[in-house]
């Protein structure tokens, strides 16, 4: 039998839930915002790593999309540099 404590829990993350999933079919009903770059970088990541990018962007005043924006940028001009990183290792 559940507790009133383990019912609040799930309850919160049942909200969580509904809420991400609603941001998420906000954001995709107005189509892609990201450039296709920045869609490879944000598909590549893992959701730990997704969650430390949006921490890392809040400190910096960016948003997400800003932030996966930046970091295709910078990947760009690091293969530019260096050449095609995936091939050297």
């Amino acid at each position: 039998m559940e507790t009133e404590k383990d019912f609040q829990i799930m309850q919160r993350s049942t909200w969580k839930v509904v809420a991400a999933t609603a941001i998420t079919l906000t954001l995709s009903a107005c189509g892609p915002s990201l450039s296709p770059e920045a869609q490879e970088v944000e598909g590549s990541l893992t959701e730990r790593q997704l969650e430390l990018l949006e921490r890392s962007a809040d400190r910096r005043g960016l948003t997400r999309e800003e932030a996966l924006e930046q970091m295709a940028e910078d990947y760009a001009e690091m293969e530019q540099r260096f050449g095609n990183l995936s091939d050297q290792f």
